[in-house]
Order: C-alpha cells, then structure tokens, then sequence
C-alpha cells in the first residue's frame, strides 16, 4: 500500500507528465514494480512503451506522446527532428512517427511509430526543455530544413526571422561535418550566406547587384524599426539619385506663349504655370514665409505658381 506523502508525489508526477510516468520514476515515487502490474491489471494504467505507463484518466495527446517516446529513450537520449521542432514551437504540428537520436553504443529495439537514429552529439547540441531532452533549437532548423525538401528553405527563413542567426546555423553545422545530411545543410547556409534572412530578400539582394546597384543596406535601423533592406538618404545619393542611378529628368509641360502669360497681375487670373519652377543653377527658389506652402515666389516675376 502506498503512503499518502507518496501517492501525492506520483499524481504531482503524472500532472507535470501529461499523465506518462515511467517504470523508475514510479518506483522512486515508493509504488514499487508490483503496485504498478496492480494498476496495470486494473485498467487505471496502461502501458504505452516497454517500462513506461500513462494514467487512463489522463488524455493521451501528441504532448503525452512525445513525452512517453522520450521517457523510453532514457537516459543519453534526445528528441530530435520535426518532433524536437515541434516542441520548440518552430513547427505547428507533431509528426506521426517521433524521431529520437541515441549514441552508437546503444542498440533499443525498434517501436512503432518511434525512429530511432545512432549519433553522437556535441553536448551544444542538447538542451532540456519542460524535462525532455532535445537537439537544440540551430541543429534542429538544420536537420528540418534538409528534412522538409522543397520546403526546407522557406522553414529556415521564418526560422531565421525569428528564432536564431546564421552565426549560430553555421556553428552547429560545422559541429556536424560529415554526418547525414551535411551537404544539403551547406548547401542551404550558401544561399542564405548571399544577403538577407529570407529568399526575397536574398533574390532582391542579387538583382541589385546583377545591376550594379549600389547604396542599400541590409537590417538598417530607422527610429528603432528594422527595415529588412534600405536605400539610406546619405549612400543613396554618392551616386546619382536616390537609388545610385542617373538621375532622371522630368518632362515639363510647355507654357503658353509669352502674350497669354502677360496677366493683369490679379488673383483671379488663371495658373500661369503648372509644374515645379525651376530656378538658374546655382539658384535656389526662395519662399516669401507670409504664403501659403502651395505658392513659390517666381525668380523674375511677381506672380507665383500653383503646385
């Protein structure tokens, strides 16, 4: 019979557990191998891998899955791939088949709906997140990257955007060198080496170059905003207009003859001159402050145009 202390131990377990409790977990709780084949044999627990039992009044859902597949790996195991993505939030849904990474010298027999894979990892390469062990959140991006093929590039840009830098990518893939998918990953941290954290921009950022455009700036800064690509005012004008291209001139409608442009000077003539004046080089147009910012003060004349 379990004591009361001991009882409230192992609910408190199955609580944080999504209702999955292991063979050691139990039996450091004080039920003991036989109080569990009890539970067993009542239907108030049922086995879900070998050593590990989940409590029937709990859901069995994709969190109580994962957590069973992780609690039967135990220890020197970690929950890798989509289903590490998945508990890291980098995806929304868990997989079917839950993918978990053991060291070579460990030979588990194989579960349904479990794939097991034999490496080594680079204690960098771990991290424990609600007490399950996973690849972390760089090696992860990576494997689901190669993982999810066409797909691939698009989940390492919204990762990119918001969970980790490409310092951090190309740290783990050089932990990484030589293992199952290494050249995919190289091939993938390439294009995104090119320039911007997503595929538009890297694809903005070679046509700009293809055309000899100069002048922008990748993450630049504007009132504490971050503009993924940006021509600043100062480099954009080093050469020509704004976008370091030639500046363009601006057709400028005719006017009329000089005998209609003669007026009476009264302010109920019609528009003299529709367009922006433009002064002598070497001229700025002066404005006289007491007119509205509509009217500009004509260089020779006493009348003004209307903009």
């Amino acid at each position: 019979m379990i004591a009361e202390g001991e009882a409230v131990r192992m609910e408190g377990i199955l609580r944080r557990q999504e209702g999955v409790i292991s063979l050691r977990q139990a039996v450091g709780a004080g039920l003991g191998a036989r109080g569990v084949s009890n539970r067993v044999a009542s239907g108030r627990w049922e086995r879900v891998h070998p050593r590990v039992f989940r409590a029937t009044d709990h859901a069995f859902t994709d969190r109580a899955r994962l957590r069973g597949a992780a609690l039967w790996a135990a220890p020197r195991a970690a929950v890798s791939g989509l289903a590490a993505a998945w508990w890291h939030g980098l995806v929304e849904c868990c997989p079917a088949v839950i993918e978990l990474t053991l060291p070579r010298d460990r030979h588990p027999a194989a579960r349904p709906g479990l794939r097991v894979r034999r490496r080594d990892l680079a204690q960098a390469d771990l991290v424990s997140v609600r007490g399950i062990w996973l690849t972390a959140v760089p090696l992860t991006v990576l494997e689901c990257a190669v993982a999810l093929g066409q797909a691939g590039p698009t989940f390492l840009d919204r990762a990119l955007q918001r969970h980790v830098r490409l310092e951090t990518l190309r740290a783990a893939h050089r932990r990484n060198l030589g293992q199952h998918g290494s050249k995919a990953v190289g091939l993938l941290l390439a294009a995104a080496a090119l320039g911007g954290e997503s595929e538009a921009e890297r694809r903005l950022v070679a046509l700009l170059r293809r055309a000899g455009i100069e002048g922008w700036q990748l993450g630049y800064l504007v009132d504490g905003y971050r503009l993924d690509l940006a021509f600043p005012r100062r480099a954009g004008r080093r050469r020509g207009g704004r976008l370091g291209l030639p500046p363009r001139r601006r057709a400028i409608p005719p006017g009329p003859p000089a005998a209609e442009r003669a007026g009476t000077g009264r302010l109920d003539d019609p528009p003299v001159h529709l367009g922006r004046p433009h002064p002598p080089p070497g001229r700025r147009p002066h404005r006289d402050p007491s007119r509205p910012r509509g009217l500009i003060a004509d260089s020779g004349d006493s009348r003004s145009a209307e903009l």
